[in-house]
């Protein structure tokens, strides 16, 4: 009997897939793994299948058993996420615009005063952006997922019920009841 998993993408290459702690991976090359990509150089995923090979003399029910089996643990297969916006690939790397805007001269101006002041405001401004950038990264960044909501969810459910099983059986009334001193 022979049995494989594998991800099969647009341009009818299959590539060796398995399940680890419940997600999906391809195999690689050198024997490691990693996440099924959606996309492998111009082809893209279409779905996870199996080969298998029923050993000689084996009854037709027994292998529409084994069939079924294979297919319900297919389905704990997690497809790649589709990207929301298909990259394209960019000939060279765009560089930032760091020429200054010149403001406007006022009266009595050098050039020179008025290179000074454009330049420190345009940075004034840079810096805003990046500071602004920074905190809404680190305001994201401090979110708790819905992960770690269900994670600390049960953590609380656990610790209470730890705590129901130390208490005595009268409720909690504490050890020194009804102890005259």
């Amino acid at each position: 009997m022979s049995l494989s998993f594998h991800a099969l993408y647009s341009d009818g290459r299959k590539y060796g897939a398995f399940l680890e702690g419940g997600q999906s991976f391809v195999r690689t090359t050198d024997g490691g793994k990693m996440p099924v990509p959606w996309r492998v150089g111009e082809c893209t995923f279409v779905q996870f299948g199996f080969d298998y090979d029923p050993p000689e003399g084996l009854r037709a029910c027994d292998w529409a058993e084994n069939s079924r089996r294979l297919n319900a643990h297919l389905a704990l297969f997690t497809p790649p996420q589709r990207p929301a916006t298909e990259q394209t690939p960019q000939t060279e790397p765009a560089e930032p615009d760091t020429r200054t805007t010149l403001l406007p001269r006022e009266p009595g101006e050098s050039r020179l005063s008025q290179l000074q002041r454009s330049v420190g405001i345009n940075e004034m401004r840079a810096r805003a952006n990046r500071q602004r950038e920074f905190q809404e990264q680190a305001a994201q960044a401090s979110q708790p997922t819905a992960r770690q909501i269900a994670a600390a969810a049960e953590v609380r459910r656990l610790n209470n019920s730890y705590a129901r099983q130390m208490r005595p059986r009268g409720g909690g009334g504490g050890f020194g009841e009804g102890f005259v001193g």
